[in-house]
């Protein structure tokens, strides 16, 4: 029985949450943000709920950084 049968839920410290966000960002090319829900969970989202606190906005890298493959 996994932990979320057993009605527990992973929790995401939010250096991982941070990390999420940063790799999402970069690979979909858009923003990103950290929010500590009302229980104290961290998440990364791309539209923060209201009922939310955003702790941190992870922009992606603009075009002029971008690498180009060629």
């Amino acid at each position: 029985m996994s932990a979320t049968d057993r009605g527990e839920l992973r929790t995401m410290t939010e250096e991982k949450a941070r990390s999420h966000a940063e790799t999402l960002a970069l690979a979909m090319g858009i923003t990103f943000y950290v929010v500590r829900s009302r229980e104290g969970q961290f998440q990364p989202v791309q539209m923060p709920p209201q009922d939310c606190d955003v702790v941190a906005t992870v922009d992606p890298p603009s075009s002029e950084q971008a690498q180009t493959f060629e």
